[in-house]
């Protein structure tokens, strides 16, 4: 979970006191899978204010850029 350690890194926190980040993790995992028909971004922008940090990182991943180059270029 390298983008949740990233998440959780900017906060120097207790162990012993979850964070907001730790908290939206947590909810987000106990949540059940969407159905493979549904669209990824759709769900985040529904679900963006009960998960806002983690919203975030779903936006910058699940964005493709836009280029003309070929992948194959690439």
């Amino acid at each position: 979970m390298l983008i949740a350690d990233a998440l959780l890194d900017a906060s120097h926190h207790d162990a012993a006191q979850p964070t907001d980040v730790e908290h939206e993790i947590a909810t987000y995992l106990d949540l059940p899978p969407i159905p493979r028909t549904s669209c990824p971004r759709a769900w985040w922008r529904d679900n963006e204010s009960r998960f806002p940090a983690l919203a975030g990182v779903a936006r910058c991943y699940l964005g493709a850029p836009c280029t003309s180059v070929a992948s194959e270029a690439v």
